[in-house]
């Protein structure tokens, strides 16, 4: 007998179940008595986003899981000089300079709030060497408030994830897309 996931793979972090049915034979014929079940856990880990620090920081560095969970937006910094800001993003696995490639096509920040504020742009990507967990970016054109202090603007950070999303050569990935929401603020 060969068991295989549903889907493409097994799921990172998975728990799945096999039942075996009364009377099936092997091949000597023997058939089995009773019906029997076992399960077993997909022993490759699901890829989290640890933590995300800032620059510039604002009172609150880094983003942390409490933070990154909170549905929330959170306040980022702007350096109004270049209307630019670095998050350097730490998974909870390690990956190598190609997979960092793919990591960097995998992350998007989008304009949310207000309508027709620009998406910002991937200005640079700090080189990673070697095996490493973190990756640092830089992007440009964020818009921030001006003196009004009704003025807001939300922004959405994405790293695709789930079945078609990113995924480590180990099979690591996220169990769904991950997402973060933004206000600027000018510093």
């Amino acid at each position: 007998i060969m068991v295989c996931p549903d889907g493409d793979d097994w799921a990172p972090g998975g728990e799945y179940s096999v039942t075996i049915g009364e009377g099936i034979e092997d091949k000597a014929g023997n058939a089995t008595t009773e019906a029997f079940s076992f399960g077993f856990p997909v022993a490759t880990p699901v890829l989290e986003v640890v933590s995300i620090a800032n620059i510039p920081p604002l009172a609150h560095e880094p983003f942390v899981a409490a933070d990154l969970s909170s549905g929330e937006p959170l306040a980022i910094g702007i350096d109004i000089s270049m209307d630019s800001h670095t998050f350097t993003i730490v998974l909870s696995e390690t990956f190598t300079p190609v997979e960092a490639e793919r990591l960097v096509k995998a992350i998007s920040i989008h304009a949310l709030f207000p309508y027709g504020a620009a998406n910002p742009m991937l200005a640079s990507m700090l080189p990673v060497y070697g095996n490493q967990n973190s990756i640092t970016l830089d992007f440009t054109g964020f818009s921030t408030p001006d003196s009004n202090p009704e003025e807001r603007f939300l922004y959405r950070l994405s790293i695709d994830g789930g079945e078609r999303g990113f995924i480590l050569d180990s099979g690591a990935r996220f169990r769904d897309d991950f997402e973060l929401l933004l206000e600027t603020a000018p510093y």
